[in-house]
């Protein structure tokens, strides 16, 4: 298994930004394990475990900000163009 960690601002980092500094991180990680692969080395394997798949409606949940939510915060982390990022419903609106 191939891992590469690194820092992240966790003040000023979006789920976008982590994916633009993570891409070419996954570039080596995948030339690496290909090469290995293509070398006809034994590539470590293990269960993935248990996951979930949200259905829309519960999506659509998740990205509704609360009042006891760090709002700068929450924002921050779903903000990725062109997909919509939290939403916020201001008191008294429908």
């Amino acid at each position: 298994m191939a891992v590469d960690r690194f820092e992240l601002d966790s003040g000023s980092a979006t789920a976008f930004s982590l994916d633009v500094e993570s891409q070419e991180r996954l570039l080596s990680l995948f030339q690496e394990v290909l090469g290995k692969a293509l070398a006809g080395e034994q590539l470590p394997r293990r269960p993935q475990g248990e996951g979930r798949c949200l259905s829309r409606d519960e999506l659509e949940t998740q990205r509704r900000l609360r009042p006891e939510d760090d709002v700068e915060r929450e924002l921050r982390a779903f903000w990725y163009l062109p997909w919509p990022g939290r939403r916020w419903r201001l008191a008294g609106a429908s």
